[in-house]
């Protein structure tokens, strides 16, 4: 499946969400950020006295045709246990049906922006101007999703030192209710099972990794032959793997070659504005995750899949695009439990459990390389 554009932006839109998360910017402007999920479910809190509750079904009230959600994002970066914290007093707290979907208005407000609601009446009548704005731009938020090719979106309206400061998440699939996160959370024997499959995923990486190194002196004598021996002639043909970084113009493609031993090769062409500029023969089994160029995930990304190791769509692709195209090496573990982390932040559990299970691969890939 190539990935074009609409995944660049995809990407490049969590790098966004991350520095915003992370970097705690003074500068207001809209982001994007990414999530998945399905539709969020109604859980109103029966605590009449909670002002600030009251003071967001108030606000509900006022625009009947958009879903909305009450988080504490305060709260929910300091949780870093399981279960995570949902939202305002742990629920999603959603009014509205059809969250996140494409033909619906949904709105996620942080505690703080109703808090300053209820102090300021300037910033009041902002919120509500924004609000009644993102509803009057609902269609052309709804083509660029589509436009990029996501299914789901919703707008997030959070509070930055006194300033509001909205954004719009974007995602594949659908919003999680909040029944099926606190099912799958409560489900013992669903995370028992997973991590027994995720132990056994890396219990045959290891058995394919080992497996891989007792040929690593001959495939060194073939890429290195002495005078004596003679270097196979090596074919390659187009492989699935693909970058657009739709900014810049620059283009990575993947070529494979699988010799007669069983042993596989990848070069990697990257061009700009149509024309070659690189060209990369790169060794797989050689490439170590804690310092690998954006060429080199491709090929490994490449290599993983074609031999059953990961799945199609993994998330080391991701993690090449991320790093907007430089040949300098990076460390990709740290970028990907950085990304993880930030999925786990809001609520994204299905990308964060495969974030995970890609990184327990490539934890082990980094051991051994650092062993052998």
């Amino acid at each position: 499946m190539e990935i074009g554009s609409s995944t660049s932006s995809y990407i490049s839109s969590i790098s966004v969400a991350y520095k915003q998360t992370y970097g705690k910017a003074n500068k207001v402007d809209p982001q994007i950020k990414i999530s998945t999920g399905t539709s969020i479910s109604l859980n109103k809190s029966s605590d009449d006295s909670d002002s600030i509750l009251n003071y967001y079904h108030d606000l509900c009230k006022k625009y009947p045709n958009i879903s909305f959600r009450l988080e504490d994002m305060e709260i929910s970066l300091k949780n870093t246990n399981n279960p995570p914290n949902l939202g305002y007093n742990n629920s999603f707290n959603q009014v509205g049906n059809n969250f996140g979907s494409l033909g619906q208005c949904s709105i996620i407000i942080d505690k703080k922006v109703i808090e300053n609601m209820q102090k300021d009446t300037v910033y009041k009548e902002i919120v509500y101007s924004y609000i009644e704005n993102l509803e009057r731009q609902q269609v052309g938020y709804q083509q660029h999703a589509a436009q990029e090719g996501m299914s789901c979106f919703a707008h997030v309206l959070e509070d930055n030192n006194g300033e509001l400061a909205p954004s719009t998440l974007y995602g594949h699939g659908s919003f999680s209710t909040e029944e099926e996160v606190k099912r799958m959370w409560a489900d013992y024997e669903y995370q028992k099972k997973a991590g027994q499959a995720l132990e056994q995923q890396k219990a045959d990486l290891i058995e394919i990794y080992l497996k891989m190194t007792e040929n690593c002196a001959v495939k060194r004598d073939e890429l290195n032959p002495s005078k004596e021996g003679q270097q196979r002639e090596i074919h390659f043909e187009k492989g699935t793997g693909y970058i657009h970084w739709a900014i810049t113009d620059i283009e990575m493609q993947v070529y494979k070659s699988v010799g007669d031993d069983g042993e596989y090769l990848y070069r990697v062409d990257t061009s700009k504005d149509g024309e070659i500029t690189n060209s990369r023969i790169i060794d797989p089994k050689r490439v170590n995750p804690r310092n690998a160029s954006s060429e080199e995930l491709l090929a490994l990304d490449e290599y993983l899949s074609d031999t059953n190791q990961l799945p199609k769509d993994t998330c080391i692709r991701d993690l090449a695009i991320m790093s907007e195209y430089s040949s300098d090496k990076f460390d990709a573990l740290k970028l990907g439990e950085d990304i993880m982390q930030v999925q786990y932040d809001f609520g994204n559990y299905p990308s964060y459990l495969k974030y995970n299970g890609m990184l327990d691969v490539l934890k082990q890939i980094a051991i051994n390389f650092m062993n052998s």
